[in-house]
């Protein structure tokens, strides 16, 4: 599974992270997926705990995956869909991963 992401530069934490991440969301049905242009405003860097984040592949394309809406018996929905930014590497395809930049 972490063989479709580009993990460059990506510390253990963040490793683990995206794994549990991964389990997770697709304990859940999915019903679609699409590829899309990757948005100009989308996000590639961020800050967490005082440490600064940044998107370790140029994100070309965006992948959407689409999951049926479930609610959590209160009336709020869950998370019904994902988006994962795409990148290429030595003419291969990989979901780009968030490396630490600064600590």
């Amino acid at each position: 599974m972490l063989d479709m992401y580009y993990m460059e530069g990506v510390d253990e934490f963040t490793r683990d992270s995206i794994k549990r991440s991964f389990e997770r969301n697709f304990e859940k049905t999915v019903v679609g997926t699409e590829i899309v242009d990757f948005p100009e405003d989308g996000l590639t860097e961020y800050e967490m705990n005082g440490v600064r984040y940044k998107i370790n592949l140029k994100p070309e394309k965006e992948l959407i995956i689409h999951f049926a809406e479930e609610t959590d018996g209160e009336g709020g929905i869950h998370q019904s869909s994902m988006s994962l930014p795409l990148g290429e590497y030595e003419g291969h395809c990989y979901i780009a991963t968030a490396a630490k930049v600064s600590d």
